[in-house]
């Protein structure tokens, strides 16, 4: 489960056709554009990276693991 090993809850909320992650000070959205899906992370309110993401080869595991240890 996401944030099960750091004990981080984190709130899933569906913004039309956004997916946001919520846990603590981290946020990430999946966003689908035209050419796939795009994380856009941010750190207490403000945007710190952004990862195109192929769900046909990318690890949601690795994905959520990054978002939640990386600063």
């Amino acid at each position: 489960m996401i944030g099960h090993a750091q004990r981080v809850l984190v709130q899933f909320t569906w913004l039309g056709e956004i997916l946001r992650m919520d846990a603590k000070t981290k946020r990430m959205d999946l966003t689908p554009t035209a050419h796939g899906i795009t994380a856009i992370l941010s750190l207490n309110g403000e945007e710190i990276g952004r990862e195109a993401i192929d769900p046909n080869v990318d690890d949601p595991a690795a994905l959520a693991g990054r978002w939640l240890t990386e600063p």
